[in-house]
This record gives C-alpha cells, structure tokens and sequence, in this order.
C-alpha cells in the first residue's frame, strides 16, 4: 500500500504547500478546485511504522469531529478514506497556536488569560453537549485567531463520556486520567484550568522532571492556588479539584462563574480588553501566520483570488494555523548551542543550577566531576572523584538536587578504594560539606531516600560487617535517628541481611517494619546480588529482582551462568505475593516500571574461562509483560539472541515511554511494552540510539593501578551514514535540559542545542 504523504491524494484538492510531517502522517494547505476554499488536509501515513489500529483511530477522530459543530472548534469539512490512504480534511483556521503565544511573550495579563479559558470553555460545553470528552486539552492543542479568538483542535484521543484509559498529555492529565478511570467532562475542566493556570503564571501547576513524579503531584500534591490573582483563586481551586466530584461537570456553569469572577474583579470592559491583548500576542508571530507560510500576502491573493480577504476579517477558511505543529511535530534541525570536545565523559548528564554536570576521565587517572555553563557549554568547575571500581554494581553515578551535587571521591592510593562523600554549591563548586573524610569504603552511593535526608550503605573496615547511614543532606551530618542498620540497602527501605540470608524492610529512623527469610520469599537459602539486584515500589507492593553468577566446570574450563528471580511482596508485611524464578525486569536498554511492567529471561548467557580466549554471547531472551500484582503473564515474545535486552545496545531504540523498536535475526520489531510487539520490516527507524565503549583514564594514574568503565549514552543515530535531525521533543532517556539548552554526551564530548 502506498503511503499518503507520497503517493495518494484527496481528489478534487490542489496543494498548496507543506506545513510539517512526522511518523503517522502529514498536514497540507490546499485549495479546493470546485469552489477555491482553502482547507487543511490531514493526511494518514500507511507506512511499516504506524500501528496496525491506525486507520480506526484516524476514523474515530474524524467521527467525534462530525458530531460538534461550534466557532470555537476547528470544523470538520469531510473524511475521506480510499484503499490507498485516508485524510480529514478541517477548516483551515487563521491564527497560531497557544503554546507559540506562550513562549514567545510569556504569560498573559489575567484578563486575556481569562478570555482564552472562556473561548476554550465554550468549545469543550459544545463537545460534551453530544457526548464528547477531548482527553488532550493543552496549549498546543488551542489556536489563537488574528483577531484574539480561540479555537480547539485535534480530537485524536476523544472518547465519549465513560469510556477512555490513560490517554494524554502527563502535565495537563487529571487525576483520573491517571488512574485510568472513566473519562466525563470533569477531565477536560481540569485540563483546561491547568492551561488557565499557565497563561497567568507562566508555568504549569505542576512541574515534575519525571512520569511518576508528574503523576503524585496531579493525584496528590496541594493546587497552588496562591499562585495566582487573589480574584482568580476560586477557579483554580474548583478546576483542579482532585475528585472529578470537587470540579463543576458543566463547561458552561464554568464560564457563568467565570464571567461573574472577571466582572467583579475587572470591570464590565474585561473581556474586550483581554480580546485585544490576546490578539496583539498572537501578531507578534505574524511570521507563522498563513500569509508568511504561502510567501506573504500578495503572493496568497494570487493563490485564493483577489477576493480572499486575508486579514480583513473575511470567511474563517481564508487562512490557515502552522497544523504540523500542533498534530505531528516535525523533526527539524535545532541550533546548535555548544559543543565540548577533548574531554571523554563517563556518566551520563544531568540538569543541575543554571547548567550540567557530569563525570569525565581525568588527565591524572580516576575520574573528575565537572558543570558545564548552560548558555555556552565553558567548565565552571571541576573536582577530583571517585574511580569506577568502587562501587559494587557497574556505572558511576551521582546524587543531585539541582542546587547541590553529592558524589564520592577518593581518600589515599586508588588501591584502598576508601572515599569521602563530598557536598558542592552546584553553581560555583563551593564546598557544603564532607562526610567521611578519614576514608570509608561505600557499598551503595549516596542517594535521597527522603526530603533533605540522604541514605547510603558503608562496611565496617574493622569488622567486615555492612550498616547503612542516613545524614542530612543540608550539612551531611548523622542524624540523631540514623540507626545504624546491620545489612546492605538494596533500596526504598529494603535491606539484605549481612550474610544475605533475610531481607527487611527499616524506616530512615532505623525502626525494623518486618523481617522475612531470603529462603521464604526467594526459595533459596541465600541471596546471591553478585549480577545486581533491582526494587521498585508503588506505596503498597515491591517488585525485587536479585540475580547471581552460577559456576561450573566443563572440560577443565569454568562456565558461568546468569541466574535471576523475580518476586513480588507486600509493602506492610513482606509477605510474598508471587515468585519468577529465570526471571529478571532489568532488561537491558528496556526500562520497566510498575505501571509498563516487563521482564527478561535470558539463558546460556555465558563468560568462558580458560586457556581460550573470553568469549561472551546471548543464545536466547524472551521478554514479558506482566501483571505486577499477580506476577501472572500478560504477553510474552520469544526474541532470541537480542543483546539490547540483556545490556544496553544500540540492537533496542527507544522511541517514547512506552515503545521500542527491537532488531533480531528475524527484522524490526515494534515492542509496546503494554501490548506486546510486533513486526513491521524495513529500514531501522531513525532517532536515539545506544552506544557503548570502554572508558580509561586519560594517563596511567600515579598509583599504576589502570583504571576503567564500562559507559554508554544515548546520542542522534547515524542511518546510511547520515546523521539524523535531532527530534523536537528531546527524551529525557538522551539527556538533559537546562534553560532553553538540551545536552548529551556521547564518545566525542558533550553536544548541546537551543530548544523551544
């Protein structure tokens, strides 16, 4: 079948020009031959990559469009769908989106904040009057008319009231959402508060770095409603009520109390004054108005007719909103900001006070921890730290609060592998303070376990016996309720007794909460963490992986085997709720988490010792989705030989949260870690891949101890020799964002562009 976006096109259409693509299709300007209305076409790419379902979603989309007719939503024109592609075709809207507005001016004065959450209001009480609930109301997704009106588009995950999942976009998504509850109208009042909320304060009401982070803080963080306009605290509070019960059902009893709150608070003129300021935002973007799309207004009177009226306030279809934009962002180059070449990075990097800091192999030896400058990538500061084989599991790794940066350096010769736990200013490299600076030897670095508290895992040198410490992370002195605990933390509370027989789980101020046999919840006497262990928790469960190394002689050489378990136990009593024995979540480039749990299982991976050279490979990996309540499988697909589900491989890209494509001997693979994977051939997809390489210091150290790490990052892929254009929307999983700046490292150095 061919593709729309090369091959098929709406008959009866003549192209105008190309506002933007991207994976799932492409949106045109175009003029119809019979009557010489301009609309814009959404086209529905039929390539390998697009899911199986696509076309019944592109025709629901266009199926909730047909049943809402209102100004303040884009209009469906008509939907056409041929063997050989699908299109809708909308009305094309003359203005920018909202998101564009915000970014260029900042936020807006509360009265045209106040005109948009009215027009946007209006639009959603249209779709829910016939049943319709939007699920994806965000500045993106609202175009602003050259004369200050708004219009609401893009129904791609509309659902009628009671149906739904949890689809949308994380900082916008009510808390239901989140659960996966029902959809109503309630949903898109919350949403479109948060966007209220944003067009006054310039920021969102919740600013989470992370998925889990965003979804605590819209389930259970306070609304911030002193963030606001003292006159415009009641909406906030009512629109982002936690219960959909708490927000008002009806859009349109939403703006009646709107229009009550702004009269009172502005005067009877608001709304025409807030028109105004709206309108006046969206002309300083004139350049992406449809007249600077065609080549300027003379040039689209030529195309429309003399009688067009391109800014005169003529037929809604006479112009048309930057769609791409706000449909399938385009992959367009960025500019580049910085790059810092000569230096060799062995960590990956993070946003921290005005810039990034991260781990590079050192002139001397070892490793040092430096922060580069946001806007011009020079060096602020730098620190000797710690060499990679302190610590037990492979990688370096470094604690950050965005202010303060914590990380081990060495105390002594580099054989003794004893450290100090160092605190700087994570803008001028100023010393907070030093925790250990006799020397102790580490067992799990320093890591937050609670606000202003951080926790980690020492062994005694006198005794050989493991305790964990907890300090205050603002002077990094013990607590007064840091006991010591007798075990190794393996994380979130949970602690491995010294000799690995009972796992319990201890609060920061050392009271044991339960106490269970390794041989109860693992079935074997002891735990084996030789190959690395893994916990996670959602507040009630915990799902713990522990695997080892399995010896034996063949031949008079010695094998070695991986070996996994994975168990799920209850938070409050340790009781075990399932057991996987072969089973390990840790698979490799693939990130599992309690709500897209996977697992791997990965046999005869093996390591020959011998006379023979070392040789390493992966005979066979079946990855699963499961349920982490029951530990019962939900899919499951025997890949094979896959490196990138052992250890991170360019073999799996991750191309969102969600979904990766997967190469084995059989071809590409789509994995959707909720519903499985499937085949889809053709050319590896372009974005972010995985490197790997072996880091060394730059010169033997003063010790003669050579020092090395194992080290990948996630960097541009190169397709056919060409690099590709680095994507709009910049993963979290390929680096970091300070500012307006994006970083990531790969073998060359650090590489940063401006983004929007």
């Amino acid at each position: 079948m061919r593709e729309a976006s090369t091959g098929w096109r709406v008959p009866g259409l003549t192209e105008l020009a190309v506002l933007g693509s991207g994976a799932q299709g492409r949106v045109v300007l175009a003029r119809s031959e019979d009557s010489g209305t301009t609309v814009a076409v959404k086209y529905l790419t039929m390539g390998p990559l697009v899911p199986s379902d696509a076309r019944g979603t592109f025709r629901t989309e266009a199926e909730m469009l047909q049943r809402v007719d209102n100004p303040h939503i884009a209009r469906l024109l008509r939907y056409v769908e041929e063997e050989d592609g699908a299109a809708i075709v909308m009305e094309a809207v003359n203005g920018v989106s909202l998101r564009k507005v915000l970014d260029r001016n900042g936020p807006l004065g509360p009265e045209a904040a106040l005109f948009v959450l009215k027009g946007a209001l209006l639009g959603l009480a249209a779709a829910h009057g016939v049943g319709v609930v939007h699920r994806d109301f965000k500045p993106a997704n609202v175009v602003v008319e050259e004369n200050g009106n708004s219009k609401l588009i893009d129904f791609g995950i509309a659902v009628l009231t009671g149906q739904g999942d949890r689809s949308g976009t994380p900082t916008y998504m009510a808390p239901e959402q989140w659960a996966g509850e029902p959809a109503s109208p309630a949903t898109d009042l919350y949403s479109a508060t948060c966007v209220f909320f944003e067009c006054v304060t310039g920021r969102r009401p919740y600013e989470g770095s992370d998925t889990e982070t965003l979804r605590t803080q819209h389930t259970e963080a306070p609304v911030p409603v002193a963030d606001v306009p003292e006159p415009l605290q009641p909406l906030i509070a009512k629109g982002l009520a936690k219960s959909p019960a708490g927000r008002l059902w009806d859009a349109g009893g939403f703006v009646t109390e709107l229009e009550s709150v702004a009269a009172e608070a502005y005067g009877p003129s608001w709304e025409r004054r807030g028109q105004i300021a709206l309108a006046a935002s969206a002309a300083a973007l004139s350049s992406l108005f449809p007249a600077a799309v065609l080549g300027g207004k003379g040039l689209l009177a030529k195309l429309l007719g003399a009688k067009a009226g391109i800014g005169s306030g003529a037929t809604a279809t006479a112009g048309v909103v930057l769609l791409a934009l706000l449909f399938w962002p385009a992959d367009k180059p960025m500019r580049p900001a910085w790059d810092v070449v000569g230096m060799v990075p062995a960590s990956s990097i993070v946003r921290v006070d005005g810039g990034f800091a991260l781990y590079v192999g050192s002139q001397g030896g070892g490793f040092e921890m430096i922060s580069l400058e946001e806007r011009t990538g020079k060096v602020r500061w730098r620190q000797p730290a710690n060499p990679s084989y302190i610590r037990a599991v492979s990688g370096l790794s470094f604690a950050e609060d965005n202010k303060t940066v914590i990380f081990m350096r060495p105390v002594g010769a580099g054989r003794t592998r004893l450290v100090e736990v160092v605190a700087l200013d994570a803008k001028t490299g100023a010393r907070r303070w030093v925790y250990g600076s006799q020397g102790i030897r580490v067992i799990s670095e320093p890591h937050w376990c609670q606000e202003n508290k951080l926790c980690l895992t020492r062994r005694n040198l006198e005794t050989g016996t493991e305790d964990a410490r907890i300090l205050d992370a603002a002077t990094g002195k013990e607590l007064a309720d840091s006991a010591p605990v007798d075990g190794r933390e393996l994380g979130s509370q949970l602690y491995a007794s010294p000799d690995l027989t009972e796992l319990m789980r201890i609060m920061p101020s050392g009271k044991e909460v339960w106490r269970r046999s390794v041989k109860e919840l693992f079935g074997t006497d002891r735990l084996d963490l030789q190959g690395g262990w893994d916990v996670d928790t959602d507040g009630r469960r915990y799902l713990v992986d522990a695997s080892g190394e399995e010896a034996y002689s063949k031949d008079g050489h010695t094998y070695f085997f991986n070996r996994a378990i994975t168990v799920g136990l209850d938070l409050e009593t340790g009781r075990p709720l399932w057991r996987e024995p072969g089973a390990n979540r840790r698979c490799g480039s693939v990130a599992s988490s309690f709500d897209h749990p996977v697992r791997c299982r990965a046999t005869a991976s093996e390591t020959f010792h011998g006379t023979a050279p070392s040789t390493y490979g992966v005979d066979d990996v079946t990855i699963e989705g499961f349920d982490p309540v029951t530990g019962k499988t939900r899919w499951s697909w025997h890949a094979g030989p896959v490196r990138g589900l052992v250890a991170d491989d360019s073999s799996v890209l991750q191309l969102n949260d969600t979904t990766y494509a997967v190469r084995n001997s059989a071809g590409l693979h789509l994995l959707d870690l909720d519903k499985g994977v499937r085949p889809i051939g053709g050319p590896a997809p372009i974005g972010w891949c995985v490197s790997r390489g072996f880091i060394r210091a730059a010169q033997p150290p003063a010790d003669g101890e050579e020092r090395g790490y194992a080290a990948w990052w996630t960097s541009p892929c190169a397709v056919t020799g060409k690099q590709v254009r680095l994507p709009q929307t910049t993963p979290e999983f390929a680096g970091a964002r300070s500012g307006n700046v994006f970083a990531w490292v790969d073998r060359a150095g650090v590489h940063a562009v401006f983004v929007r």
